[in-house]
């Protein structure tokens, strides 16, 4: 995503800070979604505003905030303010508090593979049994802290949400040489691992999630050509399997065209549609 400096650098007179830096940064999609039984246009516009600021000693500081709008079949709904939070960070240690995602869903991949401009194309379940307690922020209306440690690839996360019953997470993950892994776990017993691999013009990702009852495994990969990049997932969630393919098209300045269709046990659904990003 491309940022948009409105202040690169902004002097504050104060004591102990050196500069500031507000950042806002967008991102966009709208297209027709069929869902089997319905089509639907849909769609969705986001600004995301960052702040951030260095002190003598040098620790880093700052906050994140989003608002936005989206539409369904008609509908139109505000979005945010959303993902709001604070941060402070030293030396590969950050602290954050606000409407954050958990330890889990910052490591893990757990909304890998999907396709079409909404992502959510041959991922079925997404909210389901593959995220079931997890913590995650982008609602406006939770309150997360979480911990992060990262050093020379390998990083640890530990997260907590105050009032929500077997709220502790815990998550490490690891990369080198396009390789990636990582592992997370919640109180109440969920687990998930995620690995992918990447390596020219080849990419390929595997997560499966186990949540005592019922689990589900998802594989997926893709393949560019130039301005290209064709896709495929397949999966199998609580019993039901899932298969898809998808291609995408860059058409330049942070706009991708997408298509996609996908299999979701006796369900077929499909995409076609425009993604941005400022």
């Amino acid at each position: 995503m491309k940022n948009i400096l409105l202040a690169s650098t902004i002097l504050v007179a104060s004591a102990g800070i050196a500069a500031a830096e507000v950042r806002v940064t967008g991102d966009g999609r709208m297209g027709v979604w069929d869902r089997g039984a319905v089509t639907d246009l849909n769609g969705r516009v986001r600004v995301n505003f960052g702040l951030s600021a260095e002190g003598d000693h040098g620790l880093t500081f700052g906050g994140t905030l989003r608002i936005g709008q989206s539409w369904n079949a008609g509908a139109s709904t505000a979005i945010g303010p959303q993902n709001g939070s604070v941060f402070i960070a030293a030396n590969g240690l950050r602290l954050t508090v606000g409407d954050i995602d958990g330890a889990v869903a910052s490591r893990v991949a757990i909304y890998g593979g999907g396709l079409g401009f909404t992502g959510n194309i041959g991922r079925p379940n997404t909210h389901g049994p593959f995220n079931t307690n997890y913590l995650e922020g982008d609602s406006g209306a939770t309150s997360s802290i979480r911990v992060d440690y990262d050093m020379s690839g390998f990083g640890i996360s530990l997260a907590a949400r105050q009032g929500v019953a077997n709220d502790a997470e815990i998550a490490v993950s690891y990369s080198a040489s396009g390789l990636s892994v990582a592992a997370g776990y919640e109180e109440g017993g969920v687990w998930s691992v995620s690995a992918g691999y990447a390596a020219g013009s080849y990419s390929v990702g595997l997560l499966h999630t186990d949540l005592g009852a019922t689990s589900g495994t998802r594989l997926w990969g893709s393949y560019a050509m130039g301005a290209t990049t064709l896709r495929a997932i397949a999966g199998r969630v609580a019993g039901v399997n899932s298969y898809g393919i998808g291609a995408s098209y860059a058409l330049g300045g942070g706009a991708n065209f997408h298509a996609a269709v996908a299999r979701e046990g006796a369900l077929t659904t499909a995409q076609i549609g425009v993604t941005f990003s400022f």
